[in-house]
């Protein structure tokens, strides 16, 4: 077992480079979901992620579908590719919201799918510092995240986003649902996650990792 000084520890975040995900507008927006065939009126949720059991985009599945009684087409974008796709979009069959479930497979334009969206979400069963976290709220996007990792170590509580119990499906349902009837604290909850993203800007980490290499 390694007995390491505490005063030689430091924690180093990851950073986002925040001009990457400006808001790109309600034209830009509409050119993106066009080909993606979700509707301008559709509230959609997205995530973005490898597609593998540790991301658990079983459980965001199974939240969505427990929305299927709202009055509001909501729609769910999953932006990435894994050994899991064939088995999600079956049990998007199986829980009968597949024509409401857009994957996108692997794509290098997660900016311009960010803007997409009207929530983000991470239902992650475990995370470290997540980049996709980082770039959604980069996005200005309003988030719910599963308590895990450093997730709520980046985002506050219902001051930047929802945060929610793990393996809840019905827990992460009630906060997207408390999401999609509220659109004033979508969009105080979104512009709070941009500020706090600030505090990850690429830069300013950059150069806090120069600073700990210099003094190694």
């Amino acid at each position: 077992e390694a007995h390491i000084p505490a005063e030689r520890i430091e924690v180093l975040e990851n950073g986002v480079r925040l001009e990457r995900f400006l808001d790109v507008g309600v034209e830009a927006r509409r050119r993106v979901r066009e080909p993606l065939l979700l509707p301008d009126s559709a509230f959609v949720v997205g995530t973005v992620g490898s597609l593998t059991a540790v991301k658990n985009q079983t459980l965001l599945i199974s939240a969505v579908a427990q929305l299927t009684e709202a009055r509001v087409d909501v729609r769910l974008l999953i932006v990435g590719d894994g050994p899991l796709r064939e088995s999600l979009a079956q049990q998007a069959l199986e829980v009968g919201i597949a024509d409401r479930v857009c994957f996108t497979g692997w794509r290098e334009d997660v900016p311009a799918l960010l803007s997409a969206m009207d929530a983000y979400v991470c239902s992650s069963a475990s995370e470290g510092m997540s980049n996709a976290v980082l770039e959604a709220m980069a996005a200005g996007l309003p988030i719910v995240t599963t308590d895990v990792g450093d997730n709520a170590v980046m985002i506050q509580n219902h001051r930047d986003g929802l945060i929610v119990e793990p393996h809840s499906a019905t827990a992460l349902a009630q906060a997207l649902r408390t999401l999609v009837f509220a659109p004033d604290l979508r969009r105080r909850l979104g512009a709070a996650a941009r500020a706090r993203a600030r505090l990850y800007n690429f830069e300013q980490v950059v150069r806090r990792y120069e600073r700990y290499y210099r003094i190694l």
